[in-house]
């Protein structure tokens, strides 16, 4: 079962901010408002949803290259995980050109699988 909303809301977005949020008859009232002021209004046909964007509270950027990789390591130690992986690779972000491939790279993989939201190590 897919359940929404059962009346007809508005939500209002500027600057990618939500300003306000109007139901039923006033959803409808203020909609033509905005639009009698030549405001953009996009309507969600009944087959769309709206949805957030996902959050990543801990992404270590430079460990991008290598995700999945090395999970068969300890953490820690002469041959973990960090020895051999993490610490080498973000070494490799003082080069100016290899951290901004491996930064737009991590960037553009997160918005296309619909994370908006990240803290970023």
């Amino acid at each position: 079962e897919i359940r929404g909303l059962e009346e007809r809301t508005l939500l209002v977005v500027l600057d990618g901010v939500i300003t306000s949020l109007h139901r039923g008859v006033a959803a409808d009232e203020h909609r033509r408002r905005l639009e009698e002021d030549g405001t953009d209004v996009r309507l969600l046909e009944d087959s769309e949803v709206l949805l957030p964007g996902f959050i990543d509270t801990h992404i270590h950027f430079p460990q991008f290259p290598f995700t999945g990789a090395g999970i068969d390591k300890p953490l820690m130690g002469q041959e973990g995980f960090l020895t051999s992986y993490a610490f080498p690779t973000e070494e490799s972000m003082a080069e100016l050109g290899t951290a901004r491939a491996v930064y737009g790279m991590a960037m553009e993989t997160l918005l296309s699988h619909g994370t908006t939201t990240a803290l970023i190590f």
